[in-house]
């Protein structure tokens, strides 16, 4: 939590005001989550703050809130291509992704729980807090800027896809919320990416990709194949329900 709250003074998150006449605050909660490694064990606990976007009012706090992800047909095409075409995959993760997005609404808040503001006193966010309805459509367009400052074309099928041509290799991005995707025949041509793109955000990179929406990739270099398992999010699911040992019965998909 504590280091939650240096992240939001280092990125200027709020201000601290007067709470306004006529106006709703917005409240906000903690929310604590496991965080998976690459072998989809948990590799550390996190404490986020998080706002009940719930409470905005329509018109005011907010106006649009889509934002577009990776559909699971361009992953599925990404990886059918890195398997025909022996590309190198590699997944990078955007730290605090959301706190990157720039508000265009005025948008008060209440202190969080265990750091309270002086009497009267709100915070006036002005940048972007997980859960507010428009946080992921700003996110989305602070990076969408970025790739384009940077040189990359976005995909006209897939919003969410972007390429371009390092030193001569072609290297594919594709997003999903606050983690990446990259694709290149070659490795400098990946770390170059990756290294432009940590100039602007704090990134933590992932190296070879293993995961992504919680199914393992695993590749046959031999025969060139590539296959998406969800055998470790199943498990998940049947220790969460207490059934993991249970016997498993067989049944015809047809």
């Amino acid at each position: 939590m504590v280091e939650e709250m240096r992240i939001f003074v280092e990125k200027e998150l709020f201000d601290e005001v007067q709470r306004p006449r006529n106006r709703r605050v917005v409240g906000c909660k903690w929310v604590f989550k496991e965080k998976l490694g690459s072998d989809g064990q948990i590799e550390k606990y996190k404490a986020r703050l998080v706002a009940r976007g719930f409470t905005q009012v329509p018109g005011v706090d907010f106006t649009e809130t889509f934002a577009p992800v990776t559909k699971f047909t361009s992953i599925c095409t990404l990886l059918a291509l890195a398997a025909i075409y022996d590309l190198k995959i590699h997944q990078m993760d955007v730290k605090s992704a959301f706190l990157n997005g720039e508000l265009d609404e005025e948008i008060f808040m209440e202190p969080p729980p265990g750091f309270p503001a002086p009497k009267n006193m709100v915070w006036c966010l002005r940048k972007s807090l997980y859960s507010l309805k428009q946080a992921s459509r700003e996110w989305y367009k602070a990076i969408r800027a970025e790739f384009e400052a940077l040189g990359f074309t976005q995909s006209h099928s897939d919003h969410s896809v972007f390429h371009k041509y390092e030193d001569g290799h072609l290297v594919i991005i594709a997003i999903y919320v606050d983690n990446m995707l990259l694709l290149s025949e070659n490795l400098a041509a990946i770390t170059k990416s990756k290294t432009e793109l940590a100039a602007h955000y704090e990134m933590a990179d992932m190296g070879e990709a293993h995961w992504i929406l919680n199914m393992e990739i695993i590749w046959d270099c031999t025969d060139q194949t590539i296959e998406l398992s969800q055998e470790q999010f199943i498990e998940d699911i049947l220790e969460h329900q207490g059934m993991a040992n249970c016997r498993p019965v067989s049944t015809p998909m047809a």
